[in-house]
């Protein structure tokens, strides 16, 4: 089997449209499609390599002398007095969307992981970097000189192989891993997919009853779907008889990164979760207290308040 065409090769090969500014037999460079500054361009080489030492003498003697060429036209176009190079060294570029759960497990996986801007950078998706995923969805993540990650539980564990701190989201024992994984698996196949909201709205479209006198994110069937995926939840917790402070043990797993953004789809959606999910309830004030888990939230808009200003047209 072929090995999976990096995103860059994908762009010299031209399967992935971008506004090139150079190129010869070795050098490809293009304008960022999210810059940070007037001008901000990136220079690679065709020559595929995930570091600069991994290249040919050939290619690195090439990527030497654009450098300066291409450094002098954006001068000269931007008008800028000077500029910065530098080097990439991250592990790739994760494409994420406030409103996507999906998006926030994936956030809180890679904060709570210590991962730094410099190791993964972020993006918010948009419709030039959108494209850039053949499922039309978010998260994915760009893997530098390998491909992309298109699912939020192989972007959890990738990020998991990658971190670099002693932080880690997996539990110490067989059995704990088996427990976390049943939790994430209720979350992320019983819960998630049939209360997401593009779902909800294919079902009206395709002939649901929409109730009129309520949001389409407090609609009763996702209230439905979101109660009866929590019932469950609630009672393998209170199987495990667990006297620690999240979902396995007194420690932040993975399970968390999954849990918090669905608790918070189900406050928005109306549920009361002190009344009737006491134990999901504690666990999800446990993370709260949590300043990663907390800033995290902040950063995506709110523990709460994400439908405020949602354009129910683009789901």
């Amino acid at each position: 089997m072929s090995e999976e065409k990096s995103i860059f090769t994908r762009i010299i090969e031209g399967e992935i449209p971008c506004f090139k500014i150079f190129e010869n037999e070795y050098v490809y460079s293009f304008l960022d499609i999210n810059p940070v500054c007037p001008g901000h361009v990136l220079v690679i080489p065709k020559e595929p390599a995930s570091y600069l030492h991994e290249l040919s003498p050939e290619s690195s003697s090439e990527l030497g002398k654009a450098l300066p060429r291409i450094c002098k036209s954006i001068i000269e176009i931007t008008g800028a007095s000077n500029y910065n190079i530098i080097q990439n060294m991250s592990h790739g570029t994760l494409i994420y969307a406030n409103n996507s759960s999906a998006s926030v497990r994936t956030l809180l996986a890679r904060n709570l992981l210590l991962i730094a801007d410099e190791q993964v950078e972020l993006q918010h998706v948009g419709p030039n970097n959108l494209q850039l995923n053949p499922e039309g969805r978010y998260p994915f993540m760009s893997v530098t000189g390998k491909g992309l990650l298109t699912q939020s539980g192989a972007i959890c564990d990738y990020l998991e192989d990658i971190s670099s701190s002693n932080v880690t989201l997996i539990p110490n024992s067989t059995w704990e891993q088996i427990r976390m994984k049943q939790i994430v698996n209720i979350i992320q196949c019983d819960i998630h997919p049939l209360q997401n909201l593009p779902i909800i709205k294919l079902a009206i479209n395709m002939g649901m009853k929409e109730h009129s006198d309520k949001p389409i994110f407090q609609h009763p069937f996702r209230l439905k779907v979101l109660r009866r995926g929590f019932a469950g939840l609630e009672a393998h917790l209170k199987e495990y008889n667990s006297t620690g402070k999240f979902c396995v043990g007194n420690e932040i797993t993975q399970a968390e990164c999954y849990l918090v953004p669905q608790v918070r789809n189900g406050i928005g959606a109306g549920i009361d979760f002190e009344l009737e999910f006491p134990l999901v309830n504690q666990i999800w004030i446990n993370c709260l207290q949590n300043e990663i888990i907390s800033k995290t939230l902040e950063f995506v808009g709110g523990a709460v308040n994400r439908y405020k200003n949602i354009d129910l047209s683009k789901l």
